[in-house]
């Protein structure tokens, strides 16, 4: 092994431990018990290991929520024997996992970054950006009709997902019914505009899901 792959081997093992450090932090104590020195300590690593990694709190509050966006499935690792309207609600499911988990971490995580003013256009577009691809994929699948254009059925799913996040921010959702109701944003727009030879299909689903509400 090369002298730099060693160095980039122990630089990316002590990003993983300081950012498995950070979450454990926020989890216990919020955004005030991540300092840069209780990082280092709780990680196991110098005073300095985070600074030079990330170079500031800010930094490390990004990594974090790159790092959730990440837990999300990818058609690799869970998609391959699924159908792109299947990955896509796998995908849903996994999103209001993360949004609520118990700690309330993405929340915070996103407050936190939101108030410092530098969260990456590109992170704070990502989401969005599955989305489009998502509807990509079930108009090249024939899933929708070929006038329609996936980008318009995206957007209206980032809308109205965008809102559902104020509502459960506002502790107006219990974690089922954020499923459910993220679930329907999806499956709405897509049934306004599925192809006549998969609208049953999209209709059984959306049926399934009305019907765990009750």
């Amino acid at each position: 092994m090369k002298a730099s792959d060693g160095r980039h081997a122990r630089k990316d093992a002590n990003r993983e431990r300081v950012v498995e450090a950070a979450f454990r932090l926020f989890k216990k104590g919020g955004e005030a018990a991540l300092t840069m020195r209780r990082l280092a300590a709780e990680a196991g690593v110098s005073e300095a290991t985070p600074y030079n990694l990330f170079k500031n709190k800010t930094g490390v509050l990004i990594a974090m929520f790159e790092a959730l966006l990440d837990q999300l499935p990818t058609l690799n690792s869970e998609g391959k024997h699924l159908n792109s309207l299947e990955w896509f609600l796998l995908v849903t499911e996994h999103v209001a996992q993360i949004w609520s988990e118990p700690s309330g971490l993405f929340c915070g995580l996103m407050a936190a970054i939101q108030r410092t003013g530098e969260m990456p256009r590109e992170l704070f577009d990502r989401p969005q950006r599955g989305i489009g691809m998502a509807m990509s994929r079930l108009h090249e699948e024939g899933w929708l009709a070929d006038e329609v254009s996936p980008q318009d059925v995206a957007n209206r799913i980032s809308h109205a997902n965008a809102g559902l996040f104020g509502f459960w921010q506002s502790g107006r959702l219990t974690r089922d019914e954020l499923a459910r109701e993220l679930k329907l944003n999806a499956l709405v727009p897509i049934l306004a505009t599925v192809s006549d030879d998969r609208r049953k299909h999209v209709e059984t689903c959306l049926q399934k899901t009305q019907g765990s509400g009750k």
